[in-house]
Order: structure tokens, then sequence, then C-alpha cells
């Protein structure tokens, strides 16, 4: 029998790749996803996901109420121009306090410094608002206003007063001497 010469080739490559196909399913040892001594694990069931518990806010410190607080300013000291400054004719003066809101109130709208006591020549208004301020902190307090054009001693007093009216136990003032402006 005859065979062509182009069927030999085609029948032998077709043996070796079923033998090597076959050589090699049987020497290759299976991979494992599992070490052999370890168990491979059955159906896990899913682990709850943690909620967010919301964390309380902390009870806020009741504030007195407005029939049973008291009113009360403490001095800490002069920011600026300590009492007998000279100023010169004319100037502007920024005049500034620290204090304290000394007492159980909360200073808020209604709390006021009423000049009380003042020369003529200093043309102040008659009441300021007193900055908000929670009991127990310390603020700064600012009044800016324009030396007198003539020379000599002058001197204010502001009083606080809280929202029903009623005046603290306590002022703040400055004295000041404007200086001619020749010496």
């Amino acid at each position: 029998m005859k065979t062509s010469p182009l069927r030999l080739p085609v029948v032998i490559s077709l043996f070796v790749l079923i033998s090597l196909s076959v050589l090699s399913a049987c020497s290759l040892a299976p991979i494992r996803s599992v070490a052999p001594t370890e168990k491979a694990p059955g159906f896990v069931l899913p682990t709850a996901v943690p909620t967010r518990t919301p964390t309380p806010l902390p009870t806020p410190t009741a504030l007195p109420s407005e029939a049973n607080c008291t009113d009360i300013m403490g001095f800490i000291d002069d920011v600026n121009y300590k009492d007998g400054f000279e100023a010169e004719p004319g100037q502007v003066i920024d005049k500034q306090w620290r204090v304290k809101n000394a007492g159980t109130c909360n200073w808020g709208p209604g709390y006021t410094l009423r000049v009380t006591n003042a020369d003529n020549e200093l043309n102040l208004q008659e009441s300021y608002d007193l900055h908000p301020a929670l009991a127990g902190t310390d603020l700064t307090l600012r009044l800016v206003f324009t030396a007198p054009e003539e020379p000599g001693e002058y001197g204010f007093q502001l009083d606080p007063f809280n929202a029903d009216g009623d005046k603290f136990n306590f002022y703040i003032s400055s004295a000041f001497v404007v200086v001619n402006p020749t010496e």
C-alpha cells in the first residue's frame, strides 16, 4: 500500500499530540487550594457589619434662670491708658479694660454700659452695648472717643446694667489730662 507523502507527517503529528496529552494528564499532580493537612472550609456565614451607635452628647449644665442669677463684673486690668495718662488735644483714644463676668448670669442682649459720670466736653454717648459674655469668662471692653481740644483734667465713669435695667455692683472709669501742645 502506498501512502501519500503528505499524509504521513499529519498522522505522526496527531500521534505525538495524543501521546503527549495522555502522558501529561497522567504525570501531573493535581493543584490544591488547601494543604493536605488542612480542612477545606465549608460554607461560611457572612459576618454582621457593625453599625454605628451614636455617641450621646454630654448633658449641658443647666444655666441659672434669669430669676435667680447674679450680675457681677470684676476688674482685671487696664489694657492700655492707665489713669492719669496724657493726651493731645483732639487725639482719638481707644481705651480698653480687661474685665470678668464674675456672676452667674450670661450677658446678652439688653446688657449695657451707661455713662453715669462724665465731663461734658467728652461728648460720650449715653449708653453702650455690653459685649455678650458667658458667666465666668473674661472679655475686653473698649471705648473709642476723642480728647477735648481744651487742656485740662477729664474723666468719666461707666456703670453696667442688665437687661432689666438693674445696675451691677461695679463700674469702670478713666481719668486723663489733655496737655497744652506747647508744653
